[in-house]
């Protein structure tokens, strides 16, 4: 829990936190990340070979843009990303 927390903050810029990411944000991870969303469940979104740690990937769950999208999408089945 305390991953997906940090996870959260760290993609805002909480300046009262001073929470620095261990990660950069690559846009394009970022795009093939919004693209997946539509076409593809978290778990197999979790299990590509990009990500470095769990942490990682939730680093870009947890981006505005994804959180934006996911928030917007219709319908969602067991096992989105929402």
């Amino acid at each position: 829990m305390a991953k997906k927390v940090l996870s959260y903050f760290y993609t805002r810029a909480i300046n009262e936190l001073d929470l620095k990411s261990p990660y950069e944000i690559d846009e394009d991870l970022l795009d093939k990340f919004l693209l997946a969303i539509e076409h593809q469940s978290q778990n197999e979104v979790s299990n590509w070979s990009c990500w470095e740690s769990r942490e990682h990937f939730l680093i870009y769950h947890y981006h505005h843009d994804v959180m934006k999208k996911l928030i917007t999408k219709k319908g969602s089945a067991k096992g989105d990303l929402v």
